[in-house]
């Protein structure tokens, strides 16, 4: 299991995504291979989780094919997770966050994803 993600910043009261490569067995994960996803966020500060796990539809964050739209800059191989989060979800410029993915497959053992460390910046309009 391995995913390629980016650390982020994002501006307060703005939505974002999380984009990655997953990999099971050393090939790139479909939608078939993949049960259950999902995620959690907690201050990066504490054990303190800023949200409950929350469920996501893997046939809305996992592609079947590598996808290489101008999203993506880490290469030219392109991502086959991406997770639009909400606007509504980091809203604290003084803190900074972790998000957690647990994915669970169809065959085998479930795993997590290193966690994604976002950092949110202030606005002076916000």
């Amino acid at each position: 299991m391995m995913a390629v993600c980016k650390v982020g910043v994002v501006n307060e009261d703005s939505a974002f995504s999380v984009m990655g490569r997953v990999h099971l067995a050393g090939a790139n994960a479909t939608q078939s291979d993949i049960s259950s996803i999902e995620y959690q966020i907690f201050y990066t500060d504490s054990d303190t989780a800023h949200t409950t796990a929350t469920a996501l539809t893997v046939s809305s964050v996992i592609f079947n094919t590598l996808q290489t739209d101008g999203r993506w800059t880490e290469d030219n191989t392109g991502y086959n997770f991406r997770h639009d989060v909400a606007s509504t979800i980091l809203t604290d410029p003084t803190r900074k966050y972790e998000i957690e993915y647990k994915f669970t497959p169809v065959s085998g053992s479930p795993f997590y994803l290193d966690p994604v460390p976002i950092n949110v910046k202030g606005v002076k309009s916000s």
